[in-house]
């Protein structure tokens, strides 16, 4: 599997389980599980990215998921727009 394939993936992944919170915010059961599931997600996509991804980037995704989102979303158009290998990523905010 391609990195663009693997990101497609996991973007993918990370959307659904946003809309999934989105209809479960008043149950800490599935509340918990949601959060298990953006830790592993999170885990996954650094340690496939760690060379775009700096450590503060990773700390500051487990704590937010809205930014994990944007950083998923902004390593899927790194690898879209063929730039792997050209450095890592910035996002501002």
């Amino acid at each position: 599997m391609t990195k663009l394939e693997s990101i497609t993936d996991l973007r993918h992944t990370v959307f659904h389980l946003r809309m999934q919170y989105d209809q479960i915010s008043d149950d800490a059961e599935a509340l918990r599980t949601f959060q298990i599931a953006h830790e592993q997600l999170l885990n996954k996509f650094y340690e496939e990215n760690e060379d775009l991804i700096a450590i503060q980037q990773y700390k500051a995704a487990k704590q937010d998921y809205e930014y994990f989102m944007r950083l998923v979303d902004l390593a899927f158009h790194y690898y879209l727009d063929g730039r792997q290998g050209s450095g890592p990523m910035c996002i501002d905010g």
